[in-house]
């Protein structure tokens, strides 16, 4: 069986990242994140495990512990995602290398272009 594959990678704008991902943080706290993390703390774990190494998680137990406020707290769980987005895009942008690389706002304004291209 012969096909043929084209490796596309969509590149986010750095601005729309960041607020699409302090906006998804906002959203995980609305929705309870600070309750999960308390439940995390209750069952007296290692602090050594994965999960309480979380990206956002040391934040939000410090707030807990009556250590950081909760804005403080989540700046910090913000600034931890966006340091790891940044970590992500890094590997995609050496791992990738010979991907095609089209950000999103080329997919927006050439979407029908690049689609046309895509099912040749």
């Amino acid at each position: 069986l012969e096909a043929d594959f084209i490796k596309v990678v969509l590149t986010p704008e750095k601005s729309e990242l960041t607020e699409r991902s302090d906006a998804r943080f906002d959203q995980m706290i609305e929705e309870g994140a600070l309750d999960e993390v308390q439940k995390l703390l209750s069952r007296d774990l290692d602090p050594d495990l994965p999960i309480m190494k979380a990206v956002g998680v040391p934040p939000l137990i410090a707030h807990l512990r009556g250590e950081l406020s909760l804005t403080d707290a989540m700046e910090q769980g913000k600034g931890q995602t966006r340091r790891y987005i940044k970590r992500q895009l890094t590997w995609a942008r050496t791992q990738m290398v010979s991907w095609n690389a089209i950000s999103t706002q080329q997919l927006k304004r050439k979407r029908k272009e690049i689609l046309s291209l895509l099912s040749k």
